[in-house]
């Protein structure tokens, strides 16, 4: 079976890469072979010599869209994101309509629309019932706990695209508050880009295969959201590397978030008594960090393991149970 993989940007931006190619080497030991080609080149004679178009969240005009739906014999169409909002500023009235029109219009055409969480499940079936949810997940042998030496320093880390360097920004004079209090921390950076932070950290630049590496070295995985409704549809795969690795998280946990980070696993800043008092309270106690991290550990090997989601995958790609 050959599936024709329409995306945005690269093969590397997040969602492609755990909502597809993260697959791609298993899909193929089952006879499902995939190829892919950006929204802005693709054309309906590819989607006809396919028997799958998988759409990972483009939208396209009206135009295009109808093109490929009618040369497709199969459509999946994926998402997992809020993708009818967007981060920043909220979309004006026109856009907005036309927007949320575009995506309304793939939920209808799909044969089947996955996505990464039941909140973003619930948006989608406004207007069909073809809607199967297959949490984000990951490799939990690349993913998984690695020995912490015992040296009474505590590390805590954020990892993300430079996109999302705002939300660090956001939480910088508790960061301050932290370091001042407590000065055997040390904060770790791991993104694309440096970030301007007015406390000493280490940085890591991204590099694809690092990621595990440098989560492996924290004691405390760093969360930090706003309250918009994108941030609420988002099933932050940051979250769910720290977990895998088994570090405990501390943050903002809203909307789709809540189905990965639970009150076993972390520690959500609304319920206690905000970011500095959840970060001390893990710092000050190794045994709680330590049991929410195996906590965190169980929770990704049940829900959020690629072993136990790709079977998902397969059968919502070939319409086959």
């Amino acid at each position: 079976m050959n599936v024709l993989v329409m995306h945005s940007r690269d093969l590397d931006k997040g969602s492609t890469r755990f909502r597809v190619v993260n697959y791609d080497d298993w899909l193929a030991t089952q006879g499902v072979h995939l190829q892919y080609v950006n929204r802005k080149k693709v054309s309906a004679r590819q989607a006809r010599e396919a028997d799958v178009l998988f759409n990972q969240k483009c939208r396209l005009s009206a135009w295009s869209s109808s093109r490929l739906r009618k040369a497709s014999r199969r459509v999946v169409f994926d998402f997992d994101d809020a993708i009818w909002t967007r981060a920043r500023k909220p979309y004006g009235r026109f856009v907005g309509a036309r927007v949320r029109r575009r995506l309304d219009w793939w939920f209808e055409a799909a044969d089947v629309v996955t996505t990464s969480s039941e909140y973003l499940a619930n948006y989608a079936r406004r207007v069909t019932s073809s809607v199967q949810v297959i949490p984000m997940a990951v490799d939990v042998e690349s993913w998984k706990p690695k020995a912490r030496p015992e040296d009474g320093r505590i590390r805590i880390g954020w990892a993300g695209r430079p996109g999302n360097l705002r939300y660090l920004k956001a939480i910088e004079p508790v960061l301050q508050e932290v370091h001042r209090a407590r000065p055997q921390v040390e904060f770790a950076i791991y993104s694309g880009e440096r970030p301007d932070l007015a406390v000493p950290f280490t940085y890591q630049p991204f590099a694809p295969g690092t990621e595990a590496t440098f989560c492996q070295t924290l004691d405390i995985g760093l969360l930090p959201l706003d309250d918009g409704e994108f941030a609420k549809g988002k099933s932050p795969i940051k979250a769910i590397q720290y977990l895998a690795c088994g570090v405990p998280v501390v943050g903002n946990v809203v909307g789709a978030g809540a189905e990965i980070v639970t009150p076993e696993n972390g520690l959500d800043v609304a319920t206690n008594d905000g970011w500095l008092c959840a970060l001390l309270q893990l710092i000050d106690r190794p045994a709680e960090r330590l049991a929410r991290g195996v906590s965190g550990r169980t929770h990704i090997l049940r829900s959020n393991n690629l072993i136990h989601t790709r079977g998902a995958l397969l059968a919502a790609i070939t319409g086959q149970s």
